[in-house]
């Protein structure tokens, strides 16, 4: 699926939320929130030890609640233009991920932006805390894979004032720009095909991050509603490399709906025949333990 976005005009990009302020909060409003001076929330933000726990905690939860993160690059750029964008995702040590990395870095550069990158490593607070990194760098637009985890991260996105793309998914309330699918019509489709083929024991290879759950609800709730049994969900460990894929133990199983590349290669060894195509018979020769359909869904 391939998205014809112009980045050459970014600022004319605006939020999705019309109630939502379009510029980003100030220190000044933090103070107001808070009931200090701005020289308190200034003093907070450089020299946190040097402020009363209480105090420190009113600035604090006025920073979060307006989505407020302190400009590292306003006193050396006047215009407070970077020509960055910041790119956050779960990781890199995933081939699928550093693609879209290397893609966007691609398509961004000649254009003048250099690529910001951060790692939320599929936890909620530190995705909180990379996504203030990279907006306290006053990038030009954010681009991240999935939506925003908590509400503090969405409240910082919004109130960011700037570009906002989220990807590898459709979601409901989207923050600003979209370009994803629609990871539960992605099990339904994969379900409806294997069933099709006359798979009636299948199974389900991946993680368990809210991409690859919406995957696997919809393979389960399709395979349920055309006759097959029940799937089989073996969770992987985030950032398991295929060779685990290929130690998994499916006994019955005669198709595996496997949620990246490297889990769907795993498991070929255990498969016969070795192309592991959608409509290959089982070999008696070989371990019938594993799935005979192997179908793939990056992300």
């Amino acid at each position: 699926m391939y998205f014809d976005w112009n980045f050459g005009s970014l600022t004319d990009m605006t939020p999705a939320e019309p109630n939502e302020p379009h510029s980003a909060p100030t220190l000044s409003a933090v103070a107001r929130l808070a009931g200090v001076s701005s020289i308190t929330v200034s003093r907070v933000v450089r020299l946190p030890n040097l402020v009363a726990p209480e105090t420190r905690g009113r600035v604090e939860a006025a920073m979060r609640e307006l989505g407020y993160v302190p400009n590292q690059v306003a006193g050396s750029l006047a215009s407070a233009r970077t020509s960055s964008v910041g790119v956050l995702v779960p990781t890199i040590a995933n081939s699928i991920f550093a693609d879209t990395v290397q893609g966007l870095s691609d398509e961004l550069e000649p254009l003048g932006y250099a690529v910001i990158l951060a790692q939320s490593r599929y936890d909620a607070a530190r995705e909180d805390h990379m996504l203030a990194a990279l907006l306290s760098r006053r990038p030009e637009a954010i681009i991240m894979v999935g939506s925003p985890a908590t509400e503090d991260g969405a409240r910082l996105l919004r109130r960011a004032g700037i570009p906002v793309a989220e990807t590898w998914d459709l979601p409901a309330a989207p923050i600003d720009a979209v370009a994803g699918f629609d990871n539960y019509q992605a099990g339904v489709a994969v379900a409806r095909h294997l069933v099709a083929q006359g798979r009636r024991e299948l199974a389900f290879i991946g993680g368990d991050d809210p991409r690859a759950t919406r995957r696997w609800n919809g393979f389960k709730d399709t395979a349920l509603e055309l006759g097959a049994k029940i799937p089989r969900r073996l969770i992987l460990e985030r950032n398991a490399s295929g060779s685990v894929a290929a130690l998994a133990n499916l006994p019955g199983v005669d198709a595996v709906f496997a949620a990246n590349d490297a889990h769907a290669i795993g498991s070929c060894p255990a498969c016969a025949p070795p192309d592991c195509s959608a409509s290959a018979p089982p070999r008696s020769s070989r371990s019938p333990s594993l799935a005979l359909a192997i179908w793939k869904w990056a992300g």
